[in-house]
């Protein structure tokens, strides 16, 4: 977390961490500094202007989980339409992290909601940030958000499974996902194929990558 005040320290941001760049830009030029603000109060423009190339922004967030059609629009306007950003500067666009928890915990029943939020995540604009499980519907197991394991299989001799998560999860009578991911890749309708589809999409059409965001009304 980047803050502007820290245990009685003032102007951080212009004091500690415009140096800090400098002297990351100067050891290799092409490092992308990344910012994730301590709360909403702090606005992208504030890590913007000391020197910060990618800035998570909460706001954002905030309003794809609200799945509310005016937030979004209103957010996302303002932070990824080309002429509001810096030109060289980008918005990392996230819906799930541990310290927010997963959208898919919360819209557990309904899966087609998931899937429009997943869709915006990697095709509003800015660079998308997909936080691990989130491409196979990870739910989070209540005090352990953020931390549980990706469920790869059923069978507890597939390597890389966490055999060691399983009585948590049993124990919260939850499933660290839906539907274990070698049982999502035979299935095209999955969570996990959704997301190969529209990552593929967007390696066939560069404008879903790189074009620019405009708002239509209709």
């Amino acid at each position: 977390n980047v803050a502007d005040e820290f245990e009685g320290q003032k102007n951080l941001l212009r004091e500690f961490w415009v140096p800090v760049i400098k002297g990351i830009k100067d050891f290799r030029a092409d490092v992308t500094v990344m910012a994730y603000p301590a709360d909403e109060k702090a606005l992208p423009a504030d890590f913007y202007n000391v020197g910060f190339d990618v800035v998570f922004d909460a706001n954002l967030n905030t309003a794809l989980r609200s799945f509310d059609k005016k937030s979004i629009e209103k957010a996302t306007t303002v932070l990824i339409h080309k002429d509001s950003m810096p030109e060289t500067k980008r918005v990392a666009v996230f819906t799930d992290d541990n310290y927010v928890g997963r959208f898919s915990t919360i819209r557990i029943t309904d899966d087609r909601q998931n899937k429009v939020v997943s869709t915006l995540n990697l095709l509003l604009g800015g660079m998308p940030s997909i936080y691990y499980g989130q491409e196979t519907g990870n739910v989070q197991i209540d005090e352990l958000a953020g931390t549980e394991a990706i469920n790869w299989s059923d069978k507890d001799s597939v390597s890389g499974n966490a055999i060691w998560f399983n009585p948590m999860a049993e124990a919260k009578q939850m499933v660290m996902n839906k539907v274990p991911v070698d049982e999502q890749i035979r299935d095209k309708a999955s969570a996990c194929n959704f997301f190969r589809e529209i990552v593929m999409n967007k390696k066939l059409q560069p404008a879903l990558a790189l074009g620019d965001y405009v708002s239509i009304t209709n």
